[in-house]
């Protein structure tokens, strides 16, 4: 099969195109893959260490932005469309794939109007405008959220989950614990902010610490801050006399998630797989601006099953991110219960389902 993964920008759009290029090639070594995406995105930096090819087109985004911004953008598509037309004619994919991300449009309308096979992986539970006007031209969508469902075409919807990067689900925690250099026998807390970090949890948890009198030996974290925060976060913690370990960016997730008794996370619809899927408890401080309010909605629907508390963002206090996690972390019951709810929600065959589908597809289409 020869697939061209259209879009990127974040971890959460990248991964999921990541590892369903892994499965494609895994089924068939002689398969060619093509990632399309922006100069800006992540995907410049994550495909070169994958050993996945990547070509760019001119595209950004229009919500949110500035007139101006929007204009220059509205400009751009034409050209944005040309490049993907190139891009097919001289790649010639069995299918496309969407993952989100602002190169996502331009390819896959390029797709359709070539008449090639078409699909959407939608990872949220409320899908953002673009793909909801892409899913009447796509040929399936698979979402990770049954709530998603709702927004599209109802007979071209497979619900599969998300597929995630593959690692080691039953890894010893006290070695995980080791290989961070932690106390074994001390709780460890992960800190994630999503691929580019997030300042308003990292300043939370920077002030939370600071209030932690008294409690420094008793809890241990492990923190990807973004590059812009990493050295006020590592000062912070050096400060508190609190062990940490700080990552401007966790490029091996495995032992992070291994390691770990308790998450404090966005709300980004891949960490949440991951971290139903590591069977890791969670306090969720989705990010208020995100489109949609996608990443309050994501959050509510793990926190009604049991595997997460939600924080909101606006008035959320030091004393009460600090109270939430030392309940949950001196409750080992509390959290044992929240990590069964957690692995519940896992679909850890999403990307096997997803392929087994697509093949079946582009067959008929043959």
């Amino acid at each position: 099969m020869r697939a061209v993964i259209a879009g990127g920008g974040t971890g959460g759009h990248l991964y999921p195109g990541i590892t369903l290029a892994r499965e494609i090639l895994r089924r068939d070594p002689r398969g060619a893959i093509l990632f399309v995406g922006t100069g800006e995105g992540l995907e410049t930096r994550i495909l070169p260490k994958e050993g996945l090819d990547l070509k760019t087109i001119p595209v950004s985004g229009l919500k949110g932005k500035r007139r101006g911004e929007q204009l220059r953008a509205i400009l751009r598509l034409p050209l944005a469309l040309m490049r993907s037309l190139s891009i097919l004619r001289s790649f010639r994919p069995d299918v496309v794939i969407g993952v989100g991300g602002y190169a996502s449009g331009p390819l896959v309308l390029a797709a359709f109007l070539t008449g090639r096979v078409v699909i959407l992986q939608e990872q949220n539970s409320v899908p953002g405008l673009t793909n909801r006007l892409l899913g009447k031209v796509a040929d399936r969508i698979y979402t990770a959220y049954e709530e998603a469902a709702q927004f599209f075409p109802r007979r071209k919807v497979v619900n599969t989950g998300n597929p995630l990067r593959s690692w080691d689900r039953q890894g010893d925690s006290r070695t995980a614990k080791g290989f961070f250099a932690f106390d074994p026998d001390l709780p460890v807390v992960l800190v994630i902010g999503g691929s580019r970090g997030a300042h308003a949890v990292n300043d939370v948890v920077m002030k939370m610490i600071k209030e932690m009198k008294g409690e420094t030996e008793r809890f241990q974290f492990l923190h990807q801050t973004g590059e812009a925060d990493a050295e006020a976060v590592s000062r912070a913690y050096r400060h508190a006399k609190i062990r940490a370990v700080v990552k401007p960016y966790l490029y091996d997730m495995a032992p992070a998630y291994q390691a770990a008794d308790l998450a404090v996370s966005r709300a980004g619809a891949i960490a949440l797989s991951e971290l139903c899927a590591a069977g890791l408890p969670s306090l969720l401080i989705p990010f208020p601006y995100a489109s949609d309010d996608h990443q309050r909605k994501n959050a509510q629907v793990l926190e009604r099953l049991g595997a997460a508390r939600v924080l909101l963002q606006e008035g959320l206090t030091p004393a009460r991110l600090y109270g939430d996690l030392r309940e949950l972390l001196e409750s080992p019951e509390k959290l044992q219960q929240m990590g069964r709810a957690a692995r519940q929600c896992a679909r850890p065959e999403a990307a096997k389902d997803l392929i087994d589908d697509l093949e079946r597809i582009v067959e008929q289409r043959r």
